[in-house]
């Protein structure tokens, strides 16, 4: 009897090894397993944080390079009346950050210059960075911009586009003012 309990008991207890054993081994292949698709995962997560973060050197990089472009600084940006002075602001990084970089902002855009194709002149309110100005000029069709802001407007001379810093609601009284296209985009939310 006691033969048969101690054979009993070594065969229970090779059971359990055997079964220790398999659930050790499958412990350890699904971490394995769940390692390497952390490991993935990291990686990939740190190819899309470089990626993001060579795109926004490369924004930064484009803003100072179109501020260095500007030769000389810009005069102390005189204040059209009715406007607001922006002191302390940097609209160049601000329109970078916020509307977007330059190539969006021309592919939100570009839509619309077939509804200028036939005009001589258009005026581009708010010019900004003179992405509008770039697409109709690529158009041949011939265009101006005005904005309060001087730097933004010595950006869109450095390239050779036709802009100057006027408070809009001034321009638009002009009586030499003429044009047969206006555009206003990104405007409304700064009146």
């Amino acid at each position: 009897m006691q033969a048969s309990f101690q054979h009993r008991v070594t065969l229970l207890e090779s059971n359990l090894r055997e079964w220790v054993r398999s659930q050790h081994g499958d412990f350890t292949e699904a971490l394995n397993r769940s390692g390497l698709e952390i490991q993935e995962r990291l990686w990939k997560d740190l190819e899309q944080i470089r990626s993001e973060f060579e795109t926004l050197i490369h924004r930064e990089l484009r803003v100072l390079r179109q501020r260095a472009a500007l030769a000389p600084p810009p005069p102390p940006q005189t204040v059209p009346s009715g406007a607001v002075a922006s002191e302390g602001v940097d609209n160049l990084r601000l329109a970078e950050r916020f509307r977007g970089p330059e190539e969006q902002v021309k592919g939100f855009l570009r839509r619309y210059v077939d509804q200028f194709r036939g005009c001589r002149q258009v005026l581009d309110i708010g010019c900004g960075r003179g992405e509008f100005l770039d697409l109709l000029q690529e158009a041949g069709i011939g265009a101006r911009g005005i904005d309060l802001d001087a730097e933004q407007v010595a950006v869109c001379r450095s390239r050779g586009l036709e802009a100057e810093a006027a408070d809009l609601f001034e321009y638009l009284r002009r009586p030499d003012l003429s044009c047969d296209g206006i555009l206003c985009a990104h405007l409304l939310e700064h009146l």
